[in-house]
């Protein structure tokens, strides 16, 4: 797919779709921690990923989900898995789990936010409104 730069993939969903347990935006939300995804997992820092900061924003993650309203039955399934898998993540130590959360993220923004990439894990049961 052809693209010019700075030109979104996928047409951002409207903001109203989901609005977090705190009031703020789940397209925020979404882009905030797929930065830190991609700042402490991404190009091979996975290996070396502090546990610890990893666990403490699991729990961040979880908190801002209970309570969020979310009007997208695909998405708020998306949310409940990140919310499992993030769970799983404080009980037990892996970088298989930390992978996912960050692939979750990773093609949420693009579907949510119209990142400006074209290629996902399709790990995502939404697929943006285009």
């Amino acid at each position: 797919m052809k693209r010019k730069d700075g030109e979104k993939f996928h047409k951002p969903a409207d903001v109203s779709i989901i609005t977090m347990s705190d009031g703020k935006d789940g397209h925020s939300f979404i882009s905030t921690y797929h930065d830190f995804y991609n700042n402490t997992l991404g190009w091979n820092r996975i290996h070396s990923a502090d546990y610890d900061e990893q666990v403490k924003i699991a729990k961040e993650i979880i908190d801002q989900i209970d309570g969020a309203h979310i009007q997208n039955d695909k998405l708020a399934k998306d949310f409940a898995t990140i919310q499992e898998i993030a769970e799983s993540l404080i009980s037990e130590e892996s970088r298989e789990t930390m992978r996912t959360l960050h692939r979750f993220f990773h093609d949420l923004d693009i579907y949510l936010n119209g990142y400006n990439r074209a290629s996902t894990f399709g790990v995502t049961e939404y697929k943006g409104e285009n």
